[in-house]
């Protein structure tokens, strides 16, 4: 079974568009936090997919920082394309959203923070 959590903060203001086929779909990337067993950190950047609904909740009610929770799957997505003459190919990890939840900012009050965000 293909499942997993995705917790940190978004690098920019989610978008949506719409697809071929008429969906809407926001591709947002998440920065996250990786800590070796020596100490030292190191932060990584997770693209990230969603569709419907889901995607149009992200967009309403996430901005660029904001804290998120996104539970879905790794899928690994073949890429091949030219670039100055030379032909790059290979996979990337995307993690694609089925579900996500609200976290608390540090900006959060007890009924919301007042810009749109909904109460948490």
């Amino acid at each position: 079974m293909n499942s997993g959590t995705l917790v940190g903060r978004l690098v920019r203001d989610p978008e949506c568009i719409t697809t071929k086929n008429g969906n809407m779909a926001v591709y947002p990337t998440v920065a996250y936090d990786n800590r070796k067993r020596n100490g030292e950190s190191s932060t990584t950047f997770r693209e990230c997919a969603a569709f419907g609904k889901t995607a149009e909740m992200i967009e309403r009610y996430f901005k660029k920082g904001s804290p998120v929770l996104f539970i879905g799957r790794i899928e690994d997505e073949e890429y091949d394309y030219e670039k100055n003459g030379e032909r790059k190919q290979g996979k990337k990890a995307k993690f694609y959203i089925d579900s996500f939840s609200f976290l608390p900012s540090a900006s959060a009050k007890d009924s919301g923070n007042g810009d749109g965000d909904p109460p948490i």
